[in-house]
């Protein structure tokens, strides 16, 4: 009898985990996305200083981390590179160049955000 009821208590902390890593992962992704949806519209106006991609690096250096617990690592340095790529263009005079690599980037995050974090779907 008490292996079943510890296989459930197991079962009930791998569901809460998943929830929990779901949640951070939305709330994380999302604050980044919409950073860079901030300088995408800043760009667009041609009004950019790269100060919204560097918050968007600060959140995802604070939280990398947890990322690469659920994220694997190739993917995880192509982002890296892809916020460096994003302050290299930022002091650039090339904004469609600057304008493509914020694109870039936030598709990545949002693979991470649509794909890659483990949902209730996936347990089974």
């Amino acid at each position: 009898m008490s292996r079943y009821i510890a296989s459930i208590i197991i079962f009930l902390l791998l569901i809460i985990g998943v929830f929990y890593v779901r949640d951070v992962t939305d709330d994380v992704t999302l604050e980044i996305i919409s950073a860079i949806d901030d300088e995408i519209i800043n760009a667009e106006n041609e009004i950019y200083d790269g100060s919204p991609v560097i918050e968007a690096k600060k959140i995802w250096d604070d939280r990398r981390s947890f990322f690469s617990a659920v994220v694997p690592h190739d993917k995880l340095d192509s982002i890296d590179a892809q916020f460096a790529l994003c302050n290299s263009w930022a002091s650039s005079d090339e904004i469609d160049e600057y304008r493509a690599a914020l694109w870039n980037l936030r598709a990545m995050i949002s693979v991470i955000f649509e794909l890659d974090s483990p949902s209730s779907d996936r347990i089974i």
